[in-house]
């Protein structure tokens, strides 16, 4: 699991935003967060070994 994602606890604890979640994600990979089921588990190609700058 991305360390990320777990010392934010942002698994069971993302903000709202209207209807809508927000991860504050740092520098998390497209990997860990489709891993997660945070975004949809299709095929991101190179972008998914790469983090996120948010």
């Amino acid at each position: 699991m991305s360390e990320e994602l777990l010392q934010r606890d942002l698994i069971n604890n993302c903000q709202k935003f209207g209807k809508w979640d927000f991860y504050n994600i740092g520098a998390t990979s497209v990997k860990a967060l489709k891993e997660h089921g945070i975004i949809r588990n299709v095929n991101y190609g190179v972008e998914e070994k790469e983090k996120l700058m948010a």
